[in-house]
């Protein structure tokens, strides 16, 4: 299957969905196009079924689990930096926020995000921020960066809203 997403008749992202024929497993090819860059992101997610597929329906149908994410780099760059009484941060898509861990809202910006989007930061110790995304009033996703105490790694730990948790561990460049 393909899915097309447009806006204001512009193609914003595609993801082509290929099941295999054992209906075990998914492959998901997105390509992904942010207003704020000629560049898009592209990526690759495998995903093996929990469950059974619905009987009568496309194999598509039915729960997945998230195997492997592979991302092309400008999707999966993103820049810290360190301000006398916060933190900015940008992506080569151009998403950006520029904030204090004073647990206020603060505007995120471009790169497709939503133009109600704030990020709020609370200061947890030395090493690490909790960082708290919202869009629509609503909190849609929550995280802890660590850094590691040579400065050249942050473990991430993530909640989004629906349930997804996420870990990885970022290498500084």
């Amino acid at each position: 299957m393909k899915f097309i997403l447009k806006k204001a008749g512009k193609i914003v992202s595609q993801t082509k969905e290929t099941v295999s024929a054992d209906g075990a497993t998914r492959t998901s090819d997105a390509t992904f196009y942010a207003a704020s860059s000629d560049k898009p992101i592209t990526g690759t997610a495998t995903y093996k079924r929990v469950g059974k597929s619905v009987a009568g329906m496309h194999l598509y149908s039915g729960s997945w689990m998230t195997d492997k994410v592979l991302e092309s780099d400008n999707g999966l760059l993103a820049t810290y930096e360190q301000t006398a009484d916060g933190l900015k941060m940008t992506t080569p898509t151009g998403t950006h926020f520029d904030a204090k861990p004073d647990g206020e809202e603060y505007p995120v910006s471009g790169g497709g995000a939503p133009a109600d989007a704030k990020v709020i930061l609370k200061q947890i110790d030395a090493n690490t921020i909790e960082m708290t995304n919202k869009s629509g009033g609503k909190v849609r996703f929550t995280a802890r960066y660590t850094v590691s105490p040579d400065g050249q790694s942050m473990t991430v730990e993530g909640h989004s809203s629906t349930g997804v948790v996420q870990t990885y561990v970022a290498r500084k460049q």
